[in-house]
């Protein structure tokens, strides 16, 4: 199993791929640490979807979430004593939005 590693800015990325089915099926594991301000938050996001057919690709696209999340900033709250909640991209608050719009555009009723 190859794991990755990676420190962006105050946070650790850990990304792995975890074989579900003998080879043929690999699921991405990714746990995101932040270390700011002397209190460490840590998530681990290990139900990813989508599987993958090999090991490098479910990897890659761990450690690519793992490093847009830590960018962003947005995955875990400001680590203290009183974690806010998490808030989500604008990009993917408004998706369902153009989701809906574009299906009414495709197809009318």
């Amino acid at each position: 199993m190859t794991n990755h590693r990676e420190k962006r800015g105050s946070c650790l990325i850990e990304a792995r791929a975890v074989d579900l089915g003998q080879g043929s099926h690999w699921n991405p594991w990714l746990r995101l640490t932040s270390n700011a301000g002397g209190a460490c938050a840590s998530q681990t996001f290990d139900r990813l979807k989508p599987v993958f057919g090999s090991e490098q690709a479910a990897l890659a696209y761990a450690a690519e979430l793992g490093r847009s999340l830590a960018d962003e900033g947005s995955t875990l709250g400001r680590a203290s004593r009183t974690p806010e909640i998490a808030k989500w991209p604008l990009n993917q608050v408004f998706s369902w939005l153009r989701t809906c719009r574009s299906n009414a555009l495709t197809f009318p009723f």
